[in-house]
């Protein structure tokens, strides 16, 4: 569907400091091909305290479940843990259900993704806006939108759950701005495996612009009562800046088309 949906957007060699141009003209951009996505890379030195812009992770982002963990052990759970992931039938990774089985809450009810899961899988082209009291994150999947303060605002002590938690954001040093979430309903998976927390969970993201065309983002899960140590769910993944005019492709899960799909696909699998 990227091949297709790519077809009719031009792409160009440019002199600027991104390596490619997208139409004007063009409409509902899917994301970059592998071919593409490889060959943006460095582009100059990257502003200072700056993210910016569009921003593409590429294939990476989309997978989630059975993909982030190659080659890594998964994490280890606690009974708690072991006990809330028996109850969760998904699609990918080692938990894997059939068709018919399955309870994601996004793809068969219809649920937002929450946080972390939108950054752990399905994770599209974004765009990050600056403001003087914080930074927005733009996602194009499921047309989502969060508010990282910068203000200076603790995170709230005992926070009532939302779907996307409560995030700050502070610059490190010029290059490396740093998002710490909590409050995260216990509704929302971490990722498309079916990988569970609790309202305990704590994330923080590390965006590294290492230069004006690449973010380098690690994302550090930490719930003590689901696991029995932090864990990273993504590991320095890069984010390839896509030019500013480039409109994103609508990609929604609309209730009912979760709703079709059941009814006329997964039902079916029986």
């Amino acid at each position: 569907m990227r091949t297709t949906l790519f077809a009719g957007i031009t792409v160009v060699l440019t002199m600027v400091s991104v390596p490619y141009q997208v139409s004007g003209q063009s409409w509902g951009f899917a994301g970059l091909p592998n071919d593409e996505f490889a060959k943006v890379t460095g582009g100059g030195p990257a502003p200072a305290r700056d993210l910016t812009g569009a921003w593409d992770p590429g294939q990476a982002g989309i997978a989630g479940g059975e993909n982030y963990f190659s080659g890594r052990m998964v994490p280890p759970m606690t009974p708690l843990g072991q006990k809330m992931v028996a109850a969760n039938k998904p699609g990918h990774g080692p938990y894997s259900a059939k068709v018919y089985e399955g309870n994601d809450p996004l793809t068969t009810l219809g649920d937002p993704s929450g946080f972390p899961r939108m950054v752990n899988y399905e994770f599209r082209p974004t765009r990050i806006v600056h403001t003087p009291k914080a930074v927005l994150m733009l996602y194009s999947f499921n047309q989502t939108w969060r508010i990282i303060w910068t203000d200076g605002r603790k995170p709230p002590v005992d926070p009532d759950p939302r779907w996307f938690g409560y995030s700050t954001g502070r610059w490190e040093n010029d290059s490396t701005f740093v998002v710490d979430t909590v409050g995260m309903t216990d509704r929302t998976w971490i990722d498309s495996g079916g990988f569970p927390h609790s309202e305990a969970l704590k994330v923080q993201e590390r965006y590294n612009r290492v230069s004006a065309n690449v973010i380098e983002l690690t994302v550090t899960i930490d719930d003590p009562l689901v696991y029995t140590k932090p864990w990273i769910s993504r590991d320095r993944m890069p984010l390839k800046r896509l030019p500013d005019d480039t409109d994103f492709l609508e990609q929604v899960y609309a209730a009912s088309e979760v709703q079709g799909f059941k009814s006329d696909i997964s039902d079916k699998t029986k």
